[in-house]
């Protein structure tokens, strides 16, 4: 049922979208002329690049709109559909709906006795001839409706439990009533109103959705923002908060959201305090920490599961809370209390003043710190990079994101990626043996995104992300702008969620700094990696050549102090036996792993092929990586090659080896009559079991089934009886690695 939740979110955030194109003319324009590029659109209607580019980028996600190779876009052949969409839609934003609910919205508001009009739209369906259409408005209405409820406590309940608005007068209980069974939320039973299985589920994860509400008085502005100035949206109050967000709401619907990720943070911290004592950091800083909930979340893991937690009077483990806000820090303080700890101001764009600060503060051993911080990068300020010969040599690049600077207009890929690099190498210098821990949020391309609409959170999360200035790049490209400047994520506790599904959204890295570095090939390399391997090597000159110059984002050069050491040629192609490239093909061919003299040759194999497996694997719409047949008939260590295997499964066993895909390192606790709850699966999990499964079926299924078949051994059966209803019960399942 997450994927219902996406959707509201989509809704959330493309309604307003659409009607702030409708009148600022945008769609006009498209039609009257046909095909235009973002500069053309915006000299039109006296535009902003960026925030109407970041427009465009979602209309394409939704299929409304189509791009060319030039970068052109064009209305989609029959969608007309955004007429259909009420102009006064945009005035639910305004609705105070926290103020209705609970009878105190006044009769001379100008929103009273508005409300029947939304009820009568969400039970005719809006009045609209497109069903995905009336679910987009459906999205725009639950997500204001949802966090408040949420916020009044008033869906605290489980499925098929009595609901009671007592708080709430008459009249304004019976449209409730009418507004949760218009959703689908409730249900009148014998006994009263009720949760449905779907009112249950969105209840318990209302405030998934909060982070985005958040961002409210932003969206009721977007006109603003495509067509005018942006500053009038993005200003403070007099109190000095920021006028386009909910920041309290954001903090506490964030923290709710990220939750999930945390968790898998333990692992590595675990692994750090349980070496030897002398091996060990004796400072913990977090940049960004909020209201310091993770530093005490790690300082608890420490204590109470590791090794140096049972020697704390030996050797005490100090936080350090750093953030850019002084009431952050204030939190921070009080929320950790009489835990060792020390708070500071910093700015994540300048970790040389972090250590600077630290030392004034009589920490002057930098080794001893351990680094972390959690969606945060994305969010930093822009600063332009200062390489402009590494912004032109990436310009070859197919970067895909939108970003925005402060006055509205574009920032170019190849500059906001560069400044990625620049913003990394800083904290590589001050990064320590302990590494950095960075969980991290990432955009996935239009193409990828739009079919795996539901799937995902990407249609609305990339569009408001990009709309707020914050800088989203695809999961391969922070991984790889990481590697350029010397940090690399250890394999073993490296995490990507979704964990099977082709498209990546979130990373978590133990990132290790190492004596090299590896970049992207270029054309001028060609020499020097044509000479690598000798003779022998499995792949000729001109193929080299070819690869660095129609695909250099599958090429990978490894250099120290400017020498280059090792190189990596792929291409993706369409299927495992094609040999010619395709852009947008699924599958990865690793075709040569090619090693210079005088390098400890297994040890540099194994890291290069460890690192091009898994940063194929995050390419949006990756299936699958393997070798060529020589590469791995030449390969030093087969089991460096991380190809997917092809197995033959029945229904039942598919459903195990997908349960233990998910489960992630935890397979031994694996039983098929444990329950997925049990088992550790959450609602994410859920749905990529769902999409996974019918996917190697070849067919769709609703996630609710795992409501009924909670088990694996359940679900098997299950799956298996309706297989062998159809055509046996044998067949093929590609098995994606998790890592």
């Amino acid at each position: 049922m997450l994927d219902i939740l996406n959707g509201y979110g989509h809704g959330f955030v493309a309604i307003p979208t659409i009607l702030a194109c409708r009148q600022t003319g945008v769609l006009d324009a498209l039609h009257t002329n046909g095909s235009l590029r973002v500069d053309e659109l915006a000299h039109k209607i006296s535009g902003n690049t960026g925030h109407l580019a970041a427009a465009l980028r979602l209309l394409e996600t939704l299929g409304w709109l189509d791009r060319d190779e030039s970068g052109s876009y064009s209305i989609h052949v029959d969608e007309n559909r955004y007429l259909e969409i009420p102009g006064d839609a945009i005035d639910w934003l305004q609705f105070p709906v926290d103020q209705y609910l609970i009878g105190k919205l006044q009769p001379s508001s100008r929103h009273f006795g508005t409300l029947p009009n939304w009820v009568d739209r969400i039970e005719n369906s809006w009045n609209v001839s497109s069903k995905d259409t009336a679910k987009l408005l459906d999205g725009f209405f639950a997500v204001p409706l949802l966090t408040a409820l949420n916020q009044l406590n008033w869906l605290a309940a489980d499925a098929g439990d009595e609901l009671s608005f007592a708080a709430s007068p008459e009249p304004v209980r019976e449209k409730v009533a009418s507004l949760l069974k218009g959703l689908g939320w409730a249900t009148q039973a014998e006994h009263g109103l009720v949760l449905t299985d779907l009112g249950g589920f969105v209840s318990q994860r209302a405030l998934i959705l909060g982070t985005l509400c958040s961002y409210t008085p932003m969206l009721s502005q977007l006109p603003e923002l495509l067509a005018g100035n942006p500053s009038n949206v993005f200003g403070r109050d007099q109190a000095g908060h920021e006028t386009h967000v909910e920041r309290t709401l954001n903090v506490v619907a964030s923290g709710f959201q990220h939750e999930k990720y945390f968790a898998d943070v333990e692992d590595i911290i675990v692994s750090i305090f349980d070496q030897p004592l002398d091996q060990q950091p004796d400072f913990v800083a977090d940049m960004g920490c909020g209201d310091g909930t993770f530093l005490k979340r790690v300082h608890r893991v420490i204590a109470e599961k590791t090794a140096r937690g049972r020697a704390v009077t030996e050797r005490v483990v100090r936080m350090i809370g750093v953030d850019f806000n002084d009431k952050a820090l204030e939190a921070t303080d009080e929320t950790l209390g009489e835990i060792p700890h020390l708070v500071t101001k910093g700015d994540i764009g300048d970790p040389d003043q972090l250590a600077c600060d630290l030392r004034r503060q009589g920490i002057e051993d930098s080794e001893s710190i351990l680094h972390i911080r959690s969606f945060l990068d994305h969010d930093r300020p822009f600063v332009e990079p200062s390489d402009s010969a590494a912004v032109a040599r990436r310009r070859r690049i197919d970067y895909q994101g939108v970003y925005v600077d402060s006055n509205g207009s574009a920032i170019e890929p190849a500059v906001a990626v560069q400044s990625l690099v620049e913003h990394l190498g800083r904290w590589r210098s001050v990064t320590t043996r302990h590494g950095l821990i960075i969980l991290e949020v990432h955009c996935v391309r239009p193409s990828v995104a739009r079919n795996v609409l539901d799937q995902g959170e990407s249609l609305h999360f990339d569009a408001y992300h990009a709309y707020s200035m914050q800088y989203l790049v695809d999961a391969d490209v922070f991984t790889m702008c990481a590697a350029e400047v010397g940090l690399f994520a250890k394999p073993d506790y490296f995490r990507r969620y979704p964990k099977t599904l082709p498209f990546c959204r979130i990373t978590l890295s133990w990132f290790e700094p190492r004596n090299y570095t590896i970049r992207n090939g270029d054309p001028r390399d060609i020499n020097v990696i044509a000479a690598l391997g000798g003779s022998s090597k499995p792949i000729t000159d001109d193929t080299i050549e070819v690869c660095l110059e129609q695909d250099p984002a599958n090429t990978y050069v490894v250099e120290q102090d400017g020498s280059i050491l090792a190189a990596a040629i792929c291409i993706r192609t369409k299927d495992s036996s094609s040999r010619l490239h395709d852009p947008t093909g699924d599958v990865v061919q690793i075709k040569a792993i090619l090693l210079g003299d005088g390098i400890a040759r297994k040890e540099m194999h194994d890291e290069l092929m460890q690192f091009v497996t898994q940063q194929s694997s995050l390419k949006a719409g990756v299936k699958k990586v393997v070798p060529s047949d020589q590469l791995a008939n030449d390969a030093v260590d087969d089991n460096s090659v991380a190809a997917e295997p092809v197995l033959s499964h029945t229904a039942r066993t598919l459903v195990d080896d997908t349960v233990q895909c998910l489960m992630e390192g935890n397979g031994e606790t694996f039983s098929p009559q444990k329950t997925f709850y049990e088992l550790g699966l959450d609602s994410l999990d859920h749905m990529e079991l769902v999409t996974t499964l019918g996917n190697a079926l070849g067919t769709q299924f609703d996630s609710s089934v795992l409501t009924s078949h909670n088990t694996p051994e359940s679900l098997g059966r299950y799956l298996q009886k309706r297989e062998q209803k159809k055509s046996g019960s044998i067949f093929s399942f590609l098995k994606r690695s998790s890592n």
